[in-house]
């Protein structure tokens, strides 16, 4: 399930919320094969980040992890909200580069 751009406003980033509303199809289709080159590689390293960081807290919640702060981790909901968010615009990146792509050769 898609991911709405009012649960992507509560979960990011003013700079994070602007890989994400570029991402989408109003606004995806504007952007050049350099632009989209660079927002490609800025989707995956959010979505890596995220990744990594909720399986951290979900490893701490279940006790296998010592905390990194002062208390340990109570779930990753949110944080797996946002990798998903993130792989949803890396998927709409690639797909308009591939297109792009496509019709350049």
């Amino acid at each position: 399930m898609a991911i709405s751009s009012t649960v992507a406003r509560q979960l990011c980033t003013k700079p994070e919320l602007e890989i994400f509303t570029e991402s989408l199809a109003r606004n995806v289709t504007s952007l050049d094969a350099k632009a989209l080159r660079s927002r490609v590689v800025r989707a995956r390293k959010l979505r890596d980040k995220y990744q990594q960081l909720a399986h951290r807290q979900d490893r701490e919640a279940r006790g296998k992890q010592s905390p990194r702060g002062r208390r340990a981790s109570q779930g990753s909901e949110a944080t797996r909200k946002k990798e998903q968010l993130f792989a949803e615009s890396l998927a709409r990146y690639e797909k308009q580069l591939a297109k792009q792509e496509a019709a350049e050769a």
